[in-house]
């Protein structure tokens, strides 16, 4: 992919280790060494092996960063890993629901950091000029409650998670909780106020999305607003498992079906299909198209549009809008 196209890259956790954050990771431990030196070592492994820009610097390694091109649009990549995420609220299987809650309604806990938020909003303020602003980043910004998992998930079939992942992941969705709090779901402080800056200072903001390996589309509205202030593209993996692969479904498409009817600022999930998300921008409307394949299993394969969704400049209070 290198040879053949230019890439702006960004890292997000397995670079290092699962649901990373600036202090540690889901499943680092003592036994594995010194959590500075290991994070510090993946960051000089991406740097000498991907194509970006700066130095690594340890825990002060920046690649947040903008790039402009010309009129049309300012894309913006932000770092919602390893500069400034504090701890995620259910980072221990073992934490309580009540401990879960009270750091939800903590507004202290970030995603970016304080430092690396006044730098967007800067960025946000000086490329205003821009028809579009592309705010690139790694997890899932919209708000997605879980629906129940015990009629979808069949437990007895095979899961690319274990079993006790499993039978507690289903547990915990009996009341709707959301989806994943790794995802600025567990930030709901710091996603209001971001929300906040992208309604003050950007012109048409888009949020790019992953993470997830699942493709995703929604409008993005404040809690207790009723338009949307950005709206949100999430890309697929083009081969790794995702959802399909992690929840065993007793019906084919029941948790797309579930998780959809109970979030309605969603406008589109693909949990089943792996591929890649191409967006096209004119000064007067943005375009995603998600190209899904047929199989990732072996070299003959096809790929269709599967959803095709466009949001137009000056109107994104009116939604993404499906063509």
């Amino acid at each position: 992919m290198q040879a053949r196209h230019p890439l702006i890259s960004v890292w997000d956790d397995h670079e290092i280790v699962n649901d990373a954050w600036r202090g540690g990771g889901a499943n680092h431990n003592d036994g594995e060494g010194h959590w500075p030196r290991r994070r510090d070592a993946a960051i000089r492994a991406y740097f000498e092996w991907m194509p970006i820009r700066g130095e690594p610097k340890g825990r002060h390694t920046r690649v947040f960063r903008t790039f402009r091109y010309g009129d049309l649009l300012s894309l913006i990549m932000l770092d919602t890993r390893l500069y400034g995420r504090d701890r995620q609220a259910d980072a221990d299987l073992e934490v309580s629901r009540e401990a879960v809650v009270k750091a939800l309604a903590n507004r202290k806990r970030r995603m970016l950091g304080r430092r690396q938020e006044n730098w967007l909003r800067k960025s946000l303020q000086r490329d205003a000029d821009a028809t579009w602003q592309v705010i690139g980043q790694q997890v899932m910004m919209s708000p997605v409650k879980a629906p129940n998992l015990e009629p979808i998930v069949d437990p007895e079939r095979p899961s690319t998670i274990s079993r006790e992942l499993l039978d507690h992941n289903i547990a915990m969705s009996m009341d709707n909780p959301p989806l994943l709090l790794d995802t600025w779901d567990g930030y709901p402080a710091a996603r209001a106020d971001l929300l906040g800056d992208l309604e003050k200072y950007a012109r048409n903001p888009i949020v790019l999305s992953g993470d997830l390996h699942t493709s995703i589309a929604g409008n993005l509205v404040p809690d207790g607003g009723s338009a949307s202030v950005a709206v949100e593209f999430m890309a697929p993996s083009v081969s790794s498992p995702g959802f399909g692969e992690y929840l065993p479904e007793r019906r084919p498409g029941a948790l797309r079906d579930a998780t959809l009817a109970l979030n309605p600022a969603l406008r589109y999930m693909e949990t089943a299909r792996r591929g890649w998300l191409c967006m096209t921008l004119t000064p007067l409307e943005c375009t995603a198209e998600w190209h899904l394949l047929d199989t990732v299993h072996s070299r003959e394969y096809s790929s269709t549009i599967d959803r095709r969704l466009v949001v137009y400049a000056g109107k994104l209070a009116d939604g993404l809008q499906s063509v």
